[in-house]
């Protein structure tokens, strides 16, 4: 006896096994019991835990073929550096691997300067405008855009001589102005876990003449809380994600900045002298700053400072996940130093000047953007070998234009998806079984969404379906999407996403299977199922 089953699809290769064998009344030796709620009607099919990397991100498969965490490696969703070209009112979207230049966008109506560009953990870009005081949100993927005049294509940019007028391009998804003159100078994601592991992001935008900080939600634009810092200037932001904790400083007082992002409690330190322009934060919570021909160190645990005196007008200032602090001078190029010590490592000259931008790629190279010579620099740190690539004109900018500080400054996660196709229209997708180890201080979450095809799963809300360690296998999947979206348990398609989730990158949880149950409706001239084999991976 047959019957048909369901597929898991992955760009290039289609996974089937559909006409798996049913044994009537009886279990193979590996089935898992808990595939049988003795309905008499369901299907099974596993997970092949086979990260995809046009899908996946900061997850492996280890020796065993248990899915892992794997913090080194390289998300395809964050493979770009956004670039603000600030006269001409634009942002490049470059490459990291190639340096093509892939999209410029119009960051504004009229003149809007922009100028501080922050990733967050989607990839999505967040641009500040200083002229007018205004804020973007711009997504990464553009398969993901919205078709917003139904038109049945996404219109946006295809390069640095694609620029559509402003309001035109699909893939910009929201527009905030500030009041007049409040002067944006300052940008930063965060993000807060919730209970669920969950991460829930905004973005807060530091604006100069007005003393505040302003939280965006990060999906819609509006403004979730203010925070007056009368008698500061904020000019940079960088997020600690480990004591969700954002830092930034004051140009007019010379202090620097401590938010707690959940109470919205802040407090000030004095600056070093001299040393306000560029901030970043390091993977162990030290706030980093630069300026003039200074590098200063600040520990929250010992509120210490440390400093030291190199280059002559250094701005932009980056932490690249291996030991070593990168600063932009001026009119010379980068220079290195030892993250433990503070020694210099190595001086770079470049050639354009006016570096103001500092960054760091998902491959650890170091990014270097030049204001004089319109160009972005990208040096390989085994080598100190540089090669430059065009972007718009006299791009005056700066903050985590890559996403990696940001990830550099949160504890190890990691997403798998997959994509699965039911029996038909009417498949009622019922339940998800699951083998996982958790260490403590880790977890692995499981979501997931339905929809009749493929393209309107990521117009679907991910809905939480379990949580390990605090539950255990099995879930009762159909419940759960029917709770959260009456009719929701019945479609052709099932997005599934697993979120591993570590507080320390030296420890990981561990995946080593995974299986969602379906029932179909009755097939004319064939019996209904009743028990599928249970084809474990290993």
């Amino acid at each position: 006896m047959t019957t048909r089953c369901a597929l898991l699809l992955l760009p290039l290769l289609v996974l089937a096994g559909c006409e798996g064998t049913i044994v009537p009344g009886g279990n193979s030796p590996d089935d898992d019991p808990a595939d049988d709620d003795g309905s008499g009607d369901e299907e099974g099919q596993d997970v092949p835990l086979v990260p995809d990397p046009a899908t996946s991100s900061g997850v492996t498969v280890d020796g065993d073929g248990d899915l892992v965490l794997d913090p080194d490696e390289v998300s395809v969703l964050l493979a770009h550096i956004w670039v603000a070209n600030s006269p001409e009112g634009t942002v490049s979207k470059i490459d990291t691997v190639t340096g093509v230049e892939v999209a410029r966008y119009r960051t504004g109506p009229g003149n809007p300067d922009p100028s501080r560009t922050t990733v967050g953990l989607d990839g999505d870009v967040v641009v500040a405008n200083r002229g007018g005081a205004s804020a973007i949100r711009i997504h990464a993927e553009t398969e993901r855009c919205p078709d917003v005049n139904g038109d049945g294509m996404v219109r946006t940019s295809t390069g640095p001589t694609d620029v559509l007028p402003w309001g035109q391009d699909e893939c910009v998804l929201w527009f905030h102005a500030f009041p007049t003159g409040a002067l944006a100078r300052a940008a930063a994601h965060d993000f807060v876990l919730d209970p669920d592991g969950v991460a829930h992001a905004s973005v807060w935008i530091g604006l100069y003449n007005a003393q505040k900080l302003v939280r965006l939600d990060v999906e819609t634009g509006a403004v979730l809380s203010e925070v007056d810092i009368a008698g500061h200037c904020p000019y940079g932001l960088a997020f600690d994600g480990s004591d969700q904790v954002l830092w930034g400083f004051s140009a007019c007082s010379g202090s620097l900045i401590r938010l707690d992002v959940d109470t919205l409690t802040w407090s000030t330190v004095a600056l070093p002298s001299g040393c306000a322009y560029g901030i970043t934060v390091d993977p162990e919570g030290r706030v980093w700053t630069s300026g003039g021909s200074c590098v200063a160190r600040y520990t929250p645990a010992t509120q210490a400072w440390n400093t030291v005196t190199i280059g002559t007008s250094n701005r932009g200032i980056a932490h690249d996940g291996q030991g070593s602090i990168w600063v932009a001078d001026t009119s010379f190029g980068v220079h290195r130093l030892a993250a433990t010590t503070m020694a210099t490592q190595a001086s770079i000259p470049l050639g354009g000047g006016g570096f103001v931008g500092m960054a760091v790629d998902f491959y650890h190279r170091i990014w270097a953007i030049s204001q004089a010579g319109s160009r972005a620099h990208r040096i390989d740190p085994s080598t100190l070998a540089s090669v430059s690539f065009p972007t718009g004109s006299n791009p005056y900018t700066y903050s985590d234009m890559t996403g990696f500080q940001l990830q550099n400054a949160a504890p190890p996660m990691g997403t798998f998806v997959a994509v699965l196709e039911g029996c038909g229209e009417q498949a009622e997708w019922r339940r998800l079984v699951w083998t996982a180890s958790t260490p403590s201080g880790t977890y692995v979450r499981f979501r997931a969404r339905t929809a009749p095809d493929r393209a309107s799963l990521a117009a679907a809300p991910l809905v939480a379906i379990a949580k390990q360690p605090s539950d255990t296998s099995p879930a009762d999947l159909g419940a759960t999407l029917e709770a959260a979206a009456p009719g929701s348990s019945r479609a052709r398609f099932l997005e599934l996403e697993l979120v591993l989730y570590s507080i320390d990158a030296a420890i990981t949880p561990e995946v080593s299977h995974v299986r969602v149950t379906t029932s179909c409706p009755p097939v004319l001239g064939k019996p209904t199922p009743t028990r599928a084999v249970d084809q474990w991976r290993k």
